[in-house]
Formats: structure tokens, sequence, C-alpha cells
């Protein structure tokens, strides 16, 4: 039986809002974001990142 990793979906309340200063990564090329200004979103409602098909990491 194959079993689907979970994603967390827009609207989770365990997301973290991004703050000034973290960096996510692409693992698949190595792109890097910097979050340059914190998110001010509403609880579960924060940004989300992907690149070549998959979420970013946070560094």
């Amino acid at each position: 039986m194959i079993v689907a990793e979970k994603k967390p979906k827009v609207g989770d309340p365990q997301m973290t809002a991004p703050k000034k200063g973290d960096r996510f990564r692409c693992q698949k090329c190595g792109m890097e974001l910097e979050i340059t200004v914190d998110c001010k979103c509403t609880a579960g409602h924060h940004a989300r990142f992907e690149c070549c098909g998959q979420p970013l990491t946070q560094e």
C-alpha cells in the first residue's frame, strides 16, 4: 500500500507566519528565498512557497 505524505493546506492552523529573516530553499534546484517583511496574514492563511513542483523547506 502506498501512503501519501500529508502536506499542509491553505488554512491549516499549524502553519506559522513567515517572519523577517526566515529563509526557504528548494531541495531540487537550490533556489532560495529570504523574507524581508513579516507576514501579517490571519491565522492559517499565510504565504506558501513552491518551486520545481514541491514545497520549499525552511532553513
